[in-house]
């Protein structure tokens, strides 16, 4: 895999809206403000006030934002100012020679999952699945945000990824394994299998996280990457946080206590759940693509390489 340069002070980073367009007015200036106030310059893609439709512009546009500031050698991070909807209509549109040979820092989460698992198979890059480049640090929750986000775009050594205070694990089942991070929105993971721009889930450490689905949605979307094999294949399961995903039917539903108990995971891979990342506030900063080792027993999660310095 290839590691980007970790970020320090006076580095450009490049805002880009490669899904949505909803509420990108309202959020494109705060962002920018926000990141040159903690000391960086920045510079917008077109596809930030764009629109087509509900999407942050044309796939054109929004496909050749991401291709121009990976070939753009003043620009050393690429930060999503938003998720929804379109990361996938343009993943076939991406130079992935261009982004092997220009590793960058790339952020973003929800939709963007689509984005983190074409580069990670096809750019052999290095990502991270966190925060929006549209962040603040007014709240303490939002600061711990921060914190984790910062420790992974900076830190070049291993470190453990542990949750927040007040935010404990949980052993689904217990076992020690070791393998590159993946996955991401449960719900965008399952609509790309059986694409070319689905994960390879070989010896991985798998993460998953949703939101806004009903409790029988997310059965779906489990049983969907059950069978597609995902979880054979990996060599772990991290589950994040399942964030509004109610019982759709209160009196005879299924809880989603009650779904993770019967889907049947493979008796010799570790699960852990709990893990604060995702649809949530405070959030850790994953990378995805990155080594790391899961201690399911001990409730750990550690990874073994940075970006470089």
């Amino acid at each position: 895999m290839n590691k980007p340069r970790a970020l320090e002070k006076d580095m450009t980073i490049a805002l880009i809206a490669p899904s949505g367009a909803r509420n990108n007015d309202i959020i494109l200036p705060r962002t920018k403000a926000f990141w040159e106030e903690q000391g960086y310059r920045v510079k917008v893609g077109e596809s930030c006030g764009a629109r087509h439709g509900y999407l942050a512009g044309t796939d054109g546009v929004r496909a050749a934002d991401i291709n121009r500031f990976f070939a753009d050698d003043e620009v050393d991070a690429i930060f999503c100012i938003r998720g929804g909807y379109g990361a996938a209509r343009i993943v076939p549109l991406l130079n992935y020679d261009v982004i092997r040979n220009h590793p960058k820092l790339f952020l973003g989460y929800s939709d963007v999952t689509a984005l983190h698992s074409a580069l990670n198979r096809y750019g052999h890059l290095v990502t991270f699945h966190g925060p929006n480049g549209d962040i603040s640090i007014e709240d303490d929750r939002v600061a711990v945000s921060f914190q984790s986000l910062m420790q992974a775009l900076t830190a070049t050594d291993g470190y453990e990824i542990m949750n927040p205070a007040g935010y404990p694990r949980q052993t689904l089942q217990g076992g020690i394994a070791r393998g590159r991070l993946t996955g991401g929105n449960l719900t965008v993971l399952a609509h790309s299998l059986g694409t070319p721009w689905a994960p390879d889930f070989e010896g991985k450490i798998l993460f998953i996280e949703d939101i806004g689905e009903r409790t029988y949605r997310v059965d779906e979307t489990l049983v969907n990457l059950k069978y597609a094999g995902a979880f054979e294949k990996c060599a772990g399961i991290l589950l994040g946080e399942f964030t509004d995903c109610p019982v759709e039917y209160p009196d005879f539903g299924l809880t989603l206590e009650e779904i993770l108990d019967e889907i049947g995971f493979p008796k010799d891979k570790p699960v852990l759940r709990g893990i604060r990342a995702g649809h949530c506030s405070p959030k850790l900063t994953l990378p995805m693509g990155a080594l790391c080792e899961m201690d399911a027993d001990r409730k750990t999660v550690r990874l073994l390489e940075g970006p470089v310095k």
